[in-house]
């Protein structure tokens, strides 16, 4: 269990660090806004390619070997941003990252879920709060990073953070099922044998996706471009950002809110800061980044819930939550592509009026989801 923190930490702390260093390093490289977005739309789709094709396969041979590729791609993908005199490398990296995420995602939630049966939906939460501590240091340190050290410096020590993780993956117990079997490996990606409330939960994950482009997109670049502020302090202000986002998770837990006073909470916090922040401007906008921050924290316990309410007792458990993201992928591959031509072409305010409202209708559909649910278990 110990390794499996380890790694869920630390992956969070070096992709979260990925996340700052590469917008802002395009963008004191005078990329364009628009350019920008385009690169990082490469992520997603390789991101959600790969993440299929390895759930099921992991649904037949378990999942420590992931845990590995994801280590691999890891380092290769920093590898590539430190060779990265060119957008080309830049691209690589995304690739790199895409098989990394898809590799990683494909058997996470599998891992914690087979550890923790029968309190999936909040062990998962509690993975959740502590790979947003991992997001905090990341996002702090490549702050700090920029500010201070070179830029090849930052990315040989979070190659150094790497190779801790890849000796934990390599130490990770892992069970195993099996042999892959090309037949069944068909058979658990099909789609047609899918309920209609797990299709539901796929279109909630939809709007999610947006939520995460604008949170490690269009934030950082609204902070540097529209507030000019340092590295340091962007790096400062996410890795608060997270802390109190996993506070709030924290919290929520242990005080077990209701579905309902969550997504009411959710919907106050994160999605009216979001709608305030380009009409109050710079005056409040660490105070509306702190609600922000508390609405996605709690939202995380709603968004955790869900998942594993559609994919509970699934016997195609890694596939079964590859696909309910396809959609959130999707919408990332979008968000990352539209956004930066919308904040060139028109300003900000209408990506932060977009984000809010796809943040109340993903709040609204997975409240119906859990209501739905609960009514069946204690019917």
């Amino acid at each position: 269990m110990k390794k499996l923190i380890t790694i869920n930490f630390l992956n969070s702390f070096i992709s979260s660090a990925i996340t700052i260093i590469v917008p802002l390093i395009l963008l004191e490289k005078n990329i364009g806004i628009t350019t920008i977005g385009l690169i990082l739309s490469l992520l997603p789709l390789v991101f959600m390619a790969s993440r299929a094709i390895f759930a099921a396969v992991a649904d037949q041979i378990g999942f420590r070997i992931f845990f590995i590729i994801q280590w691999v791609t890891t380092t290769s993908a920093l590898i590539f941003y430190m060779f990265s005199n060119s957008i080309a490398f830049f691209l690589l990296g995304k690739i790199s990252e895409g098989l990394r995420d898809g590799s990683f995602w494909s058997v996470n939630r599998t891992a914690i879920f087979y550890h923790h049966r029968n309190n999936e939906g909040i062990a998962a939460a509690r993975f959740s709060s502590i790979r947003r501590v991992g997001y905090a240091l990341g996002m702090l340190a490549a702050g700090l990073g920029l500010a201070y050290l070179s830029y090849n410096y930052l990315i040989l020590a979070l190659i150094f953070v790497s190779m801790l993780m890849g000796v934990a993956a390599f130490r990770l117990k892992d069970k195993g099922f099996g042999k892959v079997n090309i037949s069944k490996t068909v058979e658990l990606l099909k789609i047609s044998n899918k309920s209609k409330i797990f299709w539901e939960a796929s279109v909630a994950m939809f709007f999610a996706g947006i939520l995460w482009t604008f949170v490690t997109f269009v934030l950082p670049i609204y902070m540097r471009s529209e507030l000019s502020l340092s590295f340091d302090v962007i790096g400062s202000a996410f890795a608060a950002y997270y802390l109190i986002a996993s506070g709030a998770t924290y919290l929520g837990i242990k005080f077990k809110f209701s579905h309902f006073n969550a997504t009411i909470a959710q919907l106050l916090l994160f999605g009216g800061a979001a709608f305030l922040i380009p009409i109050a401007g710079a005056q409040i906008f660490f105070l509306l980044l702190f609600l922000l921050a508390v609405g996605d924290g709690i939202s995380l316990i709603i968004f955790e819930e869900v998942v594993a309410t559609v994919t509970k007792g699934k016997s195609s458990v890694s596939t079964d939550i590859s696909y309910l993201h396809v959609p959130s992928r999707i919408a990332e591959f979008l968000s990352f592509s539209l956004f930066g031509y919308i904040i060139q072409s028109f300003g900000y305010s209408i990506v932060f009026i977009i984000t809010a409202i796809s943040f109340v209708i993903f709040s609204l559909i997975s409240y119906r989801i859990l209501k739905l649910k609960n009514n069946n278990t204690t019917a």
